[in-house]
């Protein structure tokens, strides 16, 4: 999902990189929204947030795709 990122042009988008563990802690205690955001079944998810509000975790390159692409 990270070539994902690298190839898309997104300009006003920050990206946030959470190895989970204690840096999982204290990332949420700075971006509070995305307590309890991280690995699903113990595997790798990206969640596409705006305004606070994240969308379901993505799970695989190409869904992550799509809602990076997806109109709201």
């Amino acid at each position: 999902m990270i070539e994902i990122l690298r190839r898309t042009y997104l300009p006003n988008a920050v990206v946030i990189f959470n190895p989970g563990g204690s840096a999982q802690q204290r990332i949420s205690k700075i971006v509070s929204y995305l307590q309890g955001r991280g690995m699903v079944d113990g595997k790798a998810a990206a969640y596409v947030c705006e305004n606070s509000t994240c969308r379901l975790p993505a799970l695989n390159p190409l869904d992550f795709q799509q809602q990076l692409y997806a109109d709201d």
